[in-house]
């Protein structure tokens, strides 16, 4: 039995606030893993396609060519964020995964 024929199948949009479908933002571990959300500023509007229930609009199964079906979730009260303040939290992670290389890169070279 493959789940995507006994759901009904549709086109979700990528933006930089999460998985747009239907009017609601939905997200998922992978899509936050590999900056999906991140990359669509520097593309034009990416698509990806989905299965979902009608009866429960709380999740999408989305369709990742390299990985399969993966479910994504959606965001309760998804309000648009503010650019400044969405750029200052890109940058704080930016600057701990930056931190985080270093030391990792300092503790092989002492043998830690």
């Amino acid at each position: 039995m493959n789940l995507p024929n006994l759901l009904p199948m549709d086109t979700a949009t990528i933006t930089t606030e999460g998985i747009l479908y239907n009017g609601m933002i939905y997200t998922c571990p992978l899509a936050i893993k590999e900056q999906w959300f991140f990359h669509s500023v520097d593309n034009d509007a990416r698509r990806i396609s989905v299965c979902f229930d009608p009866k429960d609009p709380n999740f999408l199964l989305l369709l990742v060519d390299h990985v399969g079906m993966v479910p994504a979730y959606k965001i309760v009260d998804s309000k648009p964020l503010n650019p400044d303040v969405l750029e200052a939290y890109h940058s704080a992670i930016n600057i701990l995964k930056s931190k985080w290389k270093l030391k990792r890169r300092k503790n092989k070279k002492h043998g830690v």
